[in-house]
This record gives C-alpha cells, sequence and structure tokens, in this order.
C-alpha cells in the first residue's frame, strides 16, 4: 500500500485526543474502520499461471515466498529486499497504464485492492487470456493468515501456504512469550518525517498502527487517523516510551534532529529509545511482519533498552531473511 499520497493531506490536519488504556496481545488489532474483508475485487477461477505481473510490495513477497518468483515477469517498483529483481516496473495506482501493462504480455496480474484501479482492471481484462484478480491488504495477523491461504490456494500453492502460516504462528508465539506476565504495553509513536519541521504520527488506518499493536505495543497517537502532523506540544503530551522511523525517514533527519523541537520534546527521543528499521519493514503488513514484531518486542521490554541517537544515515541493507537470486527470480 503506498501512503506516500496521504503525507501532502495530512500536513493540513491536525488533531488532538487522549491516550486509552493498553490490550493483551490476542486483542491487538487495527480500528474498527479498517476492514478485514479479504474478496477479491476482480476474480478468476484459479489455474496455472506461466507469467505474473505482481502490483504491490507485500505481494510480491508473497508469491516469491510461495515459490513462483520465477513466473514474475514485472512488478509495480523495485524492491529494496529483493536487490537482484530485475524485471519490468509498470507502476502502481495512478502510474498504472493498461497499455504497458499489457505490453508486458501476463496471463495475471496479481494486485491489492489499492494499486489497481477499476478502470485499469477492466481495460486490461478486455484483453483475452489475461485475469486480473485482486487481493485485500492484511491488518492483522488472522487476516494476514487467511491472505496467504487465499493467494496460496488461488495460485495452487496450498502446500507453501500452510508452512507460511506455521512460521507466522511460531513468530506470534515469541512475541507472546515476551509479553508474558507484563501488566502494561509500551507507548509507541510511529513517525513519518517530510522534513525536520514536518514530523507526522501515524494513527488509526495505517499499516504502521498495525505493527506497532502486532508487536505488542500501544500506538500513542491511536486517536489520530491516518498520517497527521504533530506539533511539541502533542509530543509532550501523548509522551511516547518509543520513537519508531523508517530509514527513509531517518535519512531526511540526519544532523537536523536536533532541530527539531518535536523531537526534542520528546523523553523517547533524550532517551535514546529510536528504533529505525527499513522501510519495506514498517510500510505494510506482510509474511515477515511477525518477525519484524519479534525485533520490536525485543527493543520495547528490555528494561535497559536505549540506542546511541544516530550519527550517520541509516544504511539501506536488504535483510538476509529473505534473500532471491537472480538466477532465482528470472530464469
Amino acid at each position: 500500500m503506498r501512503w506516500f499520497s496521504l503525507f501532502a493531506l495530512s500536513l493540513l490536519i491536525n488533531c488532538n485526543g487522549s491516550g486509552k488504556s493498553s490490550a493483551a496481545l490476542e486483542d491487538l488489532g487495527p480500528s474498527d474502520s479498517l476492514s478485514p474483508d479479504l474478496g477479491k475485487a476482480s476474480s478468476a477461477p484459479p489455474k496455472n499461471y506461466h507469467k505474473i505481473i505482481v502490483i504491490g510490495s507485500a505481494l510480491t513477497e508473497l508469491v516469491i515466498a510461495l515459490g513462483d518468483s520465477n513466473k514474475i515477469i514485472a512488478t509495480d517498483r523495485s524492491h529494496p529486499r529483493y536487490p537482484h529483481m530485475d524485471l519490468p516496473r509498470v507502476g502502481y495506482e495512478a502510474t498504472l497504464r493498461p497499455d504497458y501493462l499489457i505490453q508486458q504480455g501476463p496471463d495475471l496480474v496479481l494486485s491489492d485492492t489499492e494499486g489497481s484501479p477499476s478502470a485499469i482492471i477492466e481495460e486490461v481484462k478486455k484483453k483475452p487470456g489475461i485475469d486480473y484478480v485482486t487481493f485485500t491488504s492484511p491488518n492483522t495477523i488472522e487476516s494476514l493468515k487467511s491472505w496467504v491461504s487465499d493467494v496460496g490456494q488461488f495460485l495452487q500453492r496450498e502446500a507453501e501456504a500452510k508452512n507460511l502460516i506455521a512460521d507466522i504462528e511460531k513468530n506470534m508465539n515469541k512475541v507472546q512469550a515476551l509479553l508474558d506476565d507484563r501488566k502494561d504495553s509500551s507507548s509507541v509513536v510511529y513517525i513519518h518525517a517530510a522534513g525536520v519541521e514536518t514530523l507526522l504520527a501515524a494513527g488509526a488506518n495505517t499499516p504502521m498502527d498495525a505493527i506497532i499493536r502486532v508487536s505488542g505495543a500501544k500506538n500513542a497517537f491511536e486517536e489520530f487517523i491516518d498520517l497527521q502532523r504533530i506539533n511539541p506540544e502533542d509530543m509532550l503530551y501523548y509522551n511516547p516510551i518509543f520513537i519508531l522511523m523508517n530509514q527513509s525517514s531517518g535519512k531526511r533527519l540526519y544532523g537536523k534532529m536536533y532541530n527539531s523541537p518535536v523531537l526534542l520534546n520528546s523523553h523517547a527521543y533524550r532517551m535514546g529509545r529510536l528504533i529505525i528499521l527499513p522501510d519495506y519493514e514498517l510500510n505494510y503488513v506482510g509474511i515477515y511482519t511477525p518477525q519484524t514484531a519479534i525485533t520490536l518486542a525485543e527493543k520495547y521490554y528490555t528494561p535497559t533498552y536505549f540506542a546511541p541517537l544516530p550519527s550517520a544515515p541509516p544504511e539501506e541493507v536488504p535483510s538476509d531473511r529473505s534473500k532471491v537470486s537472480k538466477e532465482e527470480i528470472v530464469q
């Protein structure tokens, strides 16, 4: 899902509210306004596809993990988790073009619902021999497992999907073990930095909120909706214990954090409780989210955890846990 389109809109909005009590891990999930529906926006009967365009980073990860990397002929954009995946980029949402999709010669276009406007879907489906199927992005662990199962069944990879679901459950058990016997939960804010003077907090209806909850923490700004600009008073009022940020935001603030009134007004920042992770671990919920949840929970619930304030831009290093060689992807 792309959240960049929300950033400009979010600059126009500011919101205040009060904190809420923490919840047990089994109750953690998105706000009620997030739909858990996994129904396909456009459907096609399962069959053995050979040339697949994948639109959506989470779906790209899933198709590769299911064992169909050699069938992918194009994706929406480059994926830093797979630096050797040298394939055509077809765009996402407003940048999609039906003629360019058709030009790739697919027999299947597989997309998340956010990435493919209905007009694009209908135009491409006019071309004989191309199925265009969309799945709703997951936003809880239960919807993640259902999503994996549904996509796996559609691609006739049921056994592989069951193995992925088993891994998801195993990793979530590790998160739960870190939370056992705890009566509280850490308060966390995810911050997107559009600039040193413009910091946005992730509220409800965002993947970042879902990831914070999945990791057993409370979103300090859960009463906000989407991404909203915050000021020093907001940070002081909500007083998060940890600040979570992706690498892109960390780079924008490199050498400038001491000039940010919002950060300087934060006890979490002054204590060095700033966690920076790769964009692809925080921008959407996918099959690797439970592993990210373990990483976060270990940091949240280590009593003396702190990190030195960044003195250099965060490095973008592909995760070892999902390396795929160029030969595995392009055959």
